[in-house]
This record gives C-alpha cells, structure tokens and sequence, in this order.
C-alpha cells in the first residue's frame, strides 16, 4: 500500500487518492501504513458492503472526472499506463478487465 501510494505522486501533481476499507481484516495493519499519509488521502472505514459497495463509496466521495480503482488484482502500473495515455478521459476504458468511469 505505501509503495502505491508513494507511486501515485510520482505520476502525478493533481491528484486526489480515496481508500475505502470495507471491514478489512487487516484493518490495524493498514491503518499502520496509512498513517503518514492521513494528510493527503481520504480514508473512510465503512461496514462491509463488499466490492460494489466500496466503488459506489469511492464514487460518491470523488471530486475529480477521472477514476482508477485499485484493488489486490489490479497493480498500480496496470491502472496507471491507461490513464496516462494520450487522449480523453472516457466512459468505457478497461483497466485490468475493469471500466474506468467518468465521474458525472
């Protein structure tokens, strides 16, 4: 988790990173990692309302119009390389078998 988020600064400059724990197991570890980033992440802890849930949390909560969601099956560099392509921003686009949603 540090060496993702550590990684999205060094993409880019305007950015906004949202976590959503949805009940995690590991929840006292991941709070460890995230602690020296507080400041610059939104982290929301929420029951578990699984995968669609946490998405739908994130959605709600994002300001920005382009969205990338990572999890354990997506790497970093995977839904990066696709938002750093040229060209728009588009509902549609597949990240790592996933869409990527233009926020309304």
């Amino acid at each position: 988790m540090a060496d993702c988020l550590d990684s999205v600064g060094q993409s880019f400059s305007d950015f906004e990173v949202i976590v959503v724990n949805d009940s995690s197991p590991d929840t006292p570890e991941l709070e460890k990692v995230l602690q020296p980033y507080l400041d610059s992440i939104v982290y929301i802890k929420q029951l578990n309302r699984h995968a669609a849930g946490a998405i739908n949390t994130a959605i709600g909560r994002a300001r920005g119009e382009c969205l990338a969601f990572l999890d354990s099956e997506i790497g970093y560099e995977l839904a990066v390389s696709s938002l750093v392509q040229p060209g728009p921003c588009r509902d549609g686009k597949e990240i790592g078998g996933r869409e990527l949603l233009l926020k309304a």
